[in-house]
């Protein structure tokens, strides 16, 4: 227990900024590694967003040919039905 203790204080002494600032050659390499692993998350990120959106944009246009196309057939429905009760009641 002594020693989890000891490991776990030691840990939290070296996630403590330095004094004034100043940071030691082994905090600015991990400070630099951390910053060129958030660029690379982020890219990856905005990747899968643009795939995302893509998607969205495919999946839109295929509703609103389906929506146009089922509005159609209803108008073409509507004027047979219309055309053959008008017609069909004048002869």
């Amino acid at each position: 227990m002594e020693e989890l203790q000891t490991l776990l204080s030691s840990l939290c002494k070296n996630s403590q900024p330095s004094p004034a600032g100043q940071l030691s050659n082994a905090d600015r390499g991990r400070a630099a590694i951390k910053r060129a692993w958030n660029s690379v998350v982020a890219v990856h990120r905005r990747d899968d967003v643009a795939r995302m959106l893509a998607r969205v944009d495919r999946l839109n246009l295929e509703m609103i040919k389906s929506l146009e196309l089922a509005g159609l057939e209803m108008q073409v429905s509507s004027k047979r039905t219309l055309g053959s009760s008008a017609g069909g009641g004048e002869g």
